[in-house]
């Protein structure tokens, strides 16, 4: 009977052992986003205080302005690559200077003019003049890329050169998805930048002639094209998503409520914990003066969007001034969101979605965002019921 016993004994050892129970660690993935209008490279702007390189140096700012705050992921506006003046001279490439520093600084920029992601006033793809890169950059080190790409605000989204809803230029907005090398969190991230008011054509066909009513019924139509392309990159995924992008549109504005809010995104504004205000300023756009800058009041037309249902909480949400001293490193304000996804927002991880010049990784399939692991439960039973049937089996 003793030998029966110690028989029962091992089996149960065994059976306990080759089954290990198994459970989800809980874990969170912060993420610090930003949205920054650089201002474009113009000659008509490279004089005090928006000069590009000296006497302001404005391309030393940017690139402080993005690796003090250390921000994990960023969507830029109006980065221009080089393009030919009038007399044959060319500009300067705010585009290269930003990429290279970046690098230094262990941040990788993607979705330029260097992918395909940009798109000149020309129909002609060799054109030197691309002056509209909206990249993003992220941390190196921190995010595994598995998939980007880019498409126009348009009709006709997978046509980068097309011009559409009163605007005589093509509009470019770029896409990442990226995972957290930690967490193995993914997500997707949207930059974009709108048209300006006085950008719009009029009935005249000149620029800037266009009716308020014709301009906002444009700009409510680029939200939407947005949205629409949103929806199509990201079909059948369950991702948390986040929008960042120069909107050219206040709270409150129909571009906003019936463009963006309406296919199911909050404002990270909104959803903040906590507020903070650089300079005590409340406006994305400064205008190159504190003054004017305050005068603005909540002047906010540069905008992070996060998406409904993902358990995204937004812990702060803080304006970033841009000046220096004397000088300013752009025009705008940034802005930033210290973000949180819930552990439980990770879905199943599909395949990269396909859409416009879009980039697979050659990164192994992640798993699911929660790490397995063996609990110590089944040695603690092993050993008492061991300990038991031995003893039981010595007394007979």
């Amino acid at each position: 009977m003793q030998k029966v016993f110690i028989g029962i004994a091992l089996i149960v050892s065994l059976v306990f052992t080759a089954s290990p129970i198994t459970r989800a660690e809980s874990t969170s993935t912060p993420i610090r986003l930003a949205s920054f209008n650089m201002l474009t490279y113009r000659p008509n702007n490279d004089r005090t205080p928006t000069s590009w390189d000296a006497p302001d140096f404005r391309k030393n700012l940017i690139i402080k302005t993005i690796v003090d705050n250390n921000w994990d992921v960023a969507g830029l506006q109006e980065v221009s690559g080089a393009f030919r003046r009038n007399d044959n001279t060319f500009t300067l490439s705010q585009l290269e200077f930003v990429k290279n520093n970046l690098e230094s600084a262990g941040y990788t920029l993607a979705n330029s003019e260097y992918d395909g992601c940009s798109a000149s006033w020309s129909t002609d793809p060799t054109t030197t003049y691309k002056p509209y890169n909206n990249p993003i950059v992220f941390k190196t080190a921190k995010y595994s890329m598995l998939g980007n790409g880019c498409f126009s605000i348009s009709s006709e989204p997978t046509n980068l050169f097309k011009k559409d809803y009163g605007l005589p230029r093509p509009l470019i907005a770029t896409w990442l998805k990226l995972e957290d090398k930690t967490s193995h969190q993914q997500f997707y991230l949207f930059n974009s930048h709108l048209s300006y008011e006085d950008e719009f054509v009029g009935s005249d066909g000149n620029i800037g002639t266009a009716t308020p009513a014709e301009r906002a019924a444009y700009s409510l139509q680029q939200a939407r094209s947005l949205m629409n392309s949103v929806s199509r990159i990201v079909s059948g995924s369950n991702l948390p998503m986040f929008l960042t992008g120069d909107y050219n549109a206040k709270d409150g504005s129909p571009t906003l409520t019936n463009g963006i809010l309406s296919s199911d995104f909050s404002d990270a504004y909104a959803l903040a914990e906590n507020k903070a205000f650089d300079n005590n300023t409340r406006s994305s756009y400064n205008g190159f003066s504190l003054s004017r800058e305050l005068s603005y009041g909540e002047n906010r037309i540069d905008h992070i969007f996060a998406s409904n249902g993902k358990n995204i909480t937004i812990n702060t949400y803080r304006i970033v001034s841009t000046k220096y001293g004397n000088s300013y490193a752009s025009d705008h304000n940034a802005i930033q969101a210290d973000a949180v996804i819930a552990s439980s927002a990770t879905p199943n991880p599909s395949g990269v979605p396909t859409g416009t010049n879009t980039r697979k990784s050659t990164i192994k399939p992640p798993n699911t965002g929660a790490r397995v692991v063996q609990s110590t439960i089944p040695t603690i039973i092993i050993a008492i019921i061991s300990i038991t049937l031995l003893a039981t089996a010595r007394k007979k």
